[in-house]
């Protein structure tokens, strides 16, 4: 009986595992930081994230996981250390997860403000395309799952081991995690060249939480960006203010008609051409550093001081005292340009100011930063750069400057008025009242999938066509993700593109913008039955390209390309945002053509020149594209196109066009010179907004 008793007891006995406590304990402590590099690893599998610096990111991940068991030790009771160990790696692992969906949805990584700022709109505007993103990453998301579950197996099975609270223990383990970012923070020093954007210009002044990831790991780059949200990014110092002259730029005002007209052979203009820079003559930038105190503001004057502005040209004004509409167009794409099914947008497009090389780069906050850099002429500083306009001077926008003239100014958007704090923006952008589905457009409330532009210009147009001039700016939706024949708008025009040889998703992409197109012929008939097309100037240009497309995987926006993509050399950067944009009106003879490479940060001080403003052209990024300074267009990632060709910084990689000029002994230098130029305009674009300059210049009567 006793013997029986006796060998059930040890039966039912666990197996103790071959694994010595103290060598599990150890297991316990650096699970953590392999599980953090093994989240890395697949972020970087799953997204396609380039430019992965693998020792720098394992340095870093073993310095997040190192702090990672201090919150597992934290009481006497292995079970609640247990529980939270295990806790905080699903957190973690989840996070992961977020931002490879967020990246397969919006092409970008997004930083903790970003997400947080934007998670309510995204839901709302995004919904659909989100919950196809997380189906299309469902692989990636899974791999993600492994290291918490696998943690709670080996501490189910005591192959590893929590302890209790033991401040010996989690001392030296914090040592070590200060060791390794240490560590890592040297090897970003080592990895970074001198030429160009170096990983330690990411890692500091030049930070962008999208080029950081795949540099220095989410984990870092999440600590980066608190720490940046919190104390701000750190000022850097401008090698010298040769770099605000871009090669090929004279370093006084030119006088030579633009690039799109035949060169006049005299020195002087016809009287009959304005001419001298495009400047405010009280803006002394000399006068005004040597009166600073403060000194990043004070380099910023020194910095514009010896910028070169554009000239007046011989479309200085040519639309001076007409009307204007300007439309940021949701996810517009010259794919949907169509003589046949978008007919309106196709003659916009081929019989104003032509642009053949256009671009509308992701800025890494959707829309919001697509408008900034449209209104602005700067680029955005991340996605809460519109958001932070109503504490700053903002006297530099179209509606701004048109507003002074007299102008009746309108803005309208078919969504909801608080989409992106809109209704905390937008009147401050220059305008008299911001109109949208909720706040009186329509006589009855829209669902958000039935918002038509078309209905949209049907319901506003009466509300300043009897002005005089006036000026209505649109932020369309017609164009929203998601691309299918089940959307409403797709599908209410989806016989006029069965037809065409391409996927649902770009049939009904094609579909979504007849709605503009038929916005855009509800205005053009409008207002010549009122005898004023001819007066009214039509500027269109893209939030961004419609990234929704990538939810469905490369090959959609490989069959809008029409060729296969494969190196990455030109792709989503170049290619995929290498759009068209609009200005139109009915009263130009004939098109204007402009074949120097141009983009969204353009577009303010072209307007501005064609309208007559008076405007200093050194303070936009973007420069006036029918002036004959040289083109460039200038991307996030510090990535860069010229009329010569085509750069990579991440790669250092200069791709020439056809007819690049540049010799094998002349190239190097240009890449140098355009480098520290790309450099300095970002940082002037970024302190612009980050020290309010415009509030320390002459106020203007």
């Amino acid at each position: 009986m006793n013997n029986n008793f006796s060998e059930r007891r040890t039966e039912r006995q666990p197996v103790q595992p071959p694994i010595k406590s103290p060598y599990r304990k150890i297991a316990f402590y650096l699970y953590f930081p392999a599980s953090v590099f093994y989240l890395e690893l697949m972020l970087k599998l799953w997204s396609g994230a380039g430019e992965f610096r693998f020792f720098t990111v394992l340095l870093f991940s073993v310095a997040t996981g190192m702090i990672f068991p201090i919150f597992g030790t934290l009481t006497r009771k292995r079970k609640v250390n247990t529980i939270v160990s295990v806790s905080l790696l699903s957190a973690f692992a989840v996070v992961y997860a977020t931002e490879l969906t967020i990246k397969n949805t919006f092409s970008v990584f997004m930083g903790i403000t970003t997400v947080g700022g934007n998670a309510g709109n995204a839901a709302e505007g995004f919904g659909d395309v989100i919950a196809q993103a997380i189906i299309s990453s469902v692989f990636g998301i899974v791999t993600m799952a492994v290291p918490p579950v696998g943690l709670a197996l080996c501490l189910k099975k005591k192959l590893v081991k929590s302890f209790p609270l033991n401040w010996r223990a989690d001392a030296l383990f914090m040592t070590v995690a200060i060791l390794f970012n240490l560590f890592g923070y040297g090897a970003v020093h080592i990895s970074s060249s001198k030429d160009g954007v170096t990983d330690l210009d990411y890692y500091g002044a030049y930070y962008d939480f999208n080029e950081a990831v795949p540099r220095f790991g989410l984990s870092a780059s999440l600590r980066l960006d608190a720490k940046y949200s919190l104390f701000g990014v750190p000022n850097a110092e401008i090698d010298s203010n040769d770099d605000a002259i871009m090669p090929g730029q004279t370093t006084t005002a030119n006088t030579t008609p633009p690039s799109t007209a035949p060169v006049s052979e005299t020195t002087e203009p016809p009287p009959s051409i304005p001419s001298g820079p495009n400047i405010i003559p009280e803006y002394d930038f000399t006068a005004l550093a040597a009166a600073q105190k403060n000194k990043d503001v004070k380099q910023m004057e020194e910095y514009f001081a010896a910028a070169v502005p554009t000239d007046k040209n011989k479309y200085t004004g040519l639309f001076e005292g007409k009307n204007l509409i300007f439309i940021t167009a949701e996810a517009f794409h010259k794919f949907a340009l169509r003589e046949d099914i978008t007919p309106t947008l196709w003659k916009m497009a081929n019989e104003g100011i032509v642009m053949t090389e256009y671009y509308q780069p992701v800025w890494g906050g959707g829309t919001s930063t697509g408008e900034y850099s449209n209104l602005f002429g700067l680029m955005p500083t991340g996605a809460g750069a519109m958001q932070a306009t109503p504490k700053q001077d903002i006297s530099y926008t179209i509606g701004n400057k048109l507003l002074a003239k007299g102008y009746y100014n309108l803005a309208f958007h078919n969504a909801t008025s608080d989409y992106y704090s809109r209704n905390k923006t937008h009147k401050g952008l220059g305008y008299l009242d911001w109109i949208t589905r909720d706040t009186g457009m329509y006589d009855n409330y829209k669902p958000w999938n039935t918002l038509s532009d078309e209905e949209m210009m049907i319901a506003t147009l009466p509300m300043y066509i009897d002005k005089e001039p006036f000026h209505a700016y649109y932020m369309s939706y017609s164009g929203h993700t998601p691309y299918s024949k089940g959307n409403a708008l797709a599908s209410a025009h989806w016989d006029a593109v069965k037809n065409l040889p391409y996927s649902d998703s770009l049939k009904a992409f094609i579909a979504q913008n007849i709605e503009l197109d038929l916005a855009l012929k509800v205005l053009m008939d409008g207002l010549e039955a009122a005898g004023k097309l001819d007066d009214t100037v039509f500027v269109i240009s893209p939030d961004h390209y419609p990234y929704g497309l990538d939810s469905d995987g490369d090959p959609l926006l490989k069959e809008m390309l029409g060729y296969q993509y494969l190196d990455g050399a030109y792709y989503k950067n170049f290619d995929v945002m290498r759009t068209t944009g609009i200005i139109y009106c009915s009263s130009l003879a004939e098109p204007i053509v402009v074949t120097t490479p141009t983009y969204s940060l353009d577009i303010a001080p072209t307007v501005m020149n064609l309208f007559g403003i008076e405007y200093d052209s050194r303070l936009f990024t973007g420069h006036d594209m029918l002036s004959d300074t040289p083109g460039c267009v200038i991307f996030t990632n510090y990535d860069w196109i010229t009329d010569e060709g085509y750069y990579k910084a991440g790669t250092k990689k200069f791709i020439p066009k056809a007819g690049c000029t540049l010799t094998d002994e002349t190239k190097s230098n240009y890449i140098t010179q355009m480098n520290a130029y790309v450099k300095s305009k970002v940082l002037m674009t970024r302190n612009i907004q980050k020290y309010d300059l415009y509030k320390y210049l002459p106020k203007l009567t």
